[in-house]
């Protein structure tokens, strides 16, 4: 179930990129993880520092939460998202990228934030009753239909 009585911290309520990585292993499974203070799964992803490009916030993300280097990222989407949180209206752009060659073992290395991380067939990932945004634009990219339960507003 998606989490209604999130506590926001002050990066959450300001505009920024949000960067997400799609990190598949060798049988094709994704890479997911559930997240606690949202209560959705998703793939790894990480909010952009002011004045930082979405591959440098990308490279740090995943550094930070996978224990990962990123060498090869390509861009699989980038959109505007708006929320409403807290009488704010916010303006994220959401690009996800795809990553090939990661040769080190991931690592959870935020378990307080992620549970549940694991690589999944992409059937069952869609299955999930509730999924982020970023995942939901990824499987529309793939064309995997998916239990649509998260209340965020995407344009495309």
């Amino acid at each position: 179930m998606i989490k209604k009585d999130i506590q926001y911290n002050q990066r959450d309520l300001e505009n920024h990129i949000a960067v997400g990585a799609f990190i598949s292993n060798e049988a094709g499974e994704l890479l997911v993880f559930r997240h606690h203070k949202w209560g959705f799964w998703t793939i790894p992803v990480g909010k952009g520092e002011v004045g930082e490009d979405s591959e440098a916030a990308l490279r740090r993300e995943m550094k930070e939460e996978l224990g990962i280097e990123t060498y090869d990222a390509k861009v699989a989407y980038e959109r505007l998202a708006r929320y409403d949180r807290v009488q704010k209206h916010l303006r994220i752009i959401l690009v996800g990228f795809e990553l090939t060659n990661i040769v080190e073992p991931v690592q959870n290395l935020e378990p307080e934030k992620h549970s549940e991380m694991g690589f999944l067939p992409i059937s069952e990932i869609a299955q999930k009753p509730a999924l982020s945004d970023q995942l939901m634009i990824y499987l529309d990219k793939l064309g995997v239909a998916y239990n649509d339960t998260m209340d965020g507003a995407i344009e495309t």
